[in-house]
């Protein structure tokens, strides 16, 4: 029988390893918030972006979108989740996550998307989506072999502040405009 999860381990990766539980908690909420930031950029795109989840992520890929043509931009994202009702989120206002370096790699069509997901609506609307590139050249890995993402859900000139959308709308429009999607 299912053991039910209590709030306080639904929190983000620095949450989820400080309470013992490992990360594993984490581990069904990141596939659920993949299928809904698919489901997202599949209706965004009305049938011309195409949207592939993969099997596993091995190289850190969960998602991958592609325009129309057959020589339309590819863009490989790597989803990290980020509870609402996390220590992060709730006491300190932030947004926090873990990117292990193991699975993370910078390329030219590497995205990461953090996704603020409400646990109350059990929807999203805050993300930020960061090149892979950038990520790289503006985070360092810990003893722990971990990159770490940390911003202000409300901060107005943060390194991280040009990467952040504040709706899913804006979050689908930005991945149309990179696939030339109109």
């Amino acid at each position: 029988m299912p053991v039910p999860l209590e709030p306080d381990h639904l929190g983000d990766d620095d949450d989820a390893l400080s309470a013992g539980g490992g990360g594993h908690h984490s581990s069904w909420r990141g596939a659920a918030v993949e299928h809904l930031v698919a489901a997202t950029i599949a209706l965004r795109g009305r049938g011309r972006i195409n949207v592939a989840q993969t099997l596993w992520d091995a190289e850190g890929i969960d998602l991958m979108f592609e325009g129309p043509a057959p020589a339309s931009q590819r863009m490989r994202v790597q989803v990290k989740s980020i509870g609402s009702d996390t220590t992060n989120v709730v006491q300190r206002g932030q947004a926090v996550s873990l990117v292990r370096d193991a699975t993370f790699s910078a390329r030219a069509d590497g995205w990461v998307l953090f996704v603020l997901i409400d646990v109350t609506t059990l929807t999203f609307e805050k993300s930020w989506l960061v090149p892979s590139s950038d990520f790289a050249a503006h985070t360092k890995v810990n003893s722990r072999g971990n990159r770490r993402f940390a911003d202000g859900l409300n901060s107005r000139r943060s390194r991280w502040t040009p990467y952040r959308f504040e709706t899913r709308k804006a979050l689908s429009d930005r991945v149309a405009r990179e696939l030339g999607v109109g």
